[in-house]
């Protein structure tokens, strides 16, 4: 791919194979700070690339990471000391991602309304108390196979994001029917909800009877 003048504020490198060599030569020609959509998805992308896009593409809105294997808590950490103008976020199936990663980056981006998890495996109830206590904002989360996620992780998100319409919890097995209560009783704008194979709930939760 050759970097020419007139450089698109929306990238795709969707499985490039080149795809941190590519942006290491548009950090350097300072072509990124115009960039405010890039989708990185089921690429080769390191820690060490995440920090140098950083460095230069501190307008991005859109990022998707999602399959990037290589990357840990510590590309997502110095991403969010320079980018804070994030909306739209997907990290499905990154397996190092912690906590730690997910609080840093909710602190730096308190504006996220479009938050993707989906099979984070190492997330806790404390990734869902910093999206609930920093990104007040969120529309739609997916915490989709996140199976340490508990009750008390669900009733921090139905108390304090009022603006959600589309929470995605499936196969995210670790609540049950008080969490699931939490959700049909705060969440009055809720429009999408994927429960399927959450397991423990029982006939003691009764959600259709919630619902305004």
């Amino acid at each position: 791919m050759l970097v020419d003048d007139c450089f698109p504020e929306d990238l795709n490198l969707r499985e490039r194979t080149d795809a941190e060599s590519f942006l290491f030569q548009l950090s350097t020609l300072n072509r990124l700070s115009n960039l405010c959509s890039l989708n990185l998805e089921y690429t080769e992308i390191s820690d060490e690339g995440l920090d140098t896009i950083s460095q230069t593409a501190t307008n991005l809105t859109k990022l998707n990471l999602n399959a990037c294997q290589r990357v840990s808590d510590n590309g997502i950490v110095s991403m969010s000391q320079r980018i804070s103008t994030l909306v739209d976020l997907s990290l499905y199936w990154n397996v190092k991602i912690t906590d730690h990663g997910v609080d840093e980056i909710c602190r730096a981006n308190t504006q996220l309304k479009y938050l993707k998890l989906s099979g984070c495996k190492r997330l806790t109830d404390d990734s869902s108390i910093s999206v609930a206590r920093s990104c007040t904002a969120i529309e739609m989360l997916d915490m989709t196979r996140c199976p340490k996620i508990s009750d008390r992780g669900i009733i921090q998100i139905s108390s304090q994001l009022p603006n959600l319409h589309t929470l995605l919890l499936y196969a995210s097995s670790g609540f049950g029917d008080q969490g699931v209560s939490s959700i049909f009783s705060s969440l009055t704008r809720l429009e999408i909800l994927d429960l399927c194979g959450t397991g423990q709930l029982t006939d003691n939760v009764s959600p259709l009877a919630s619902i305004p």
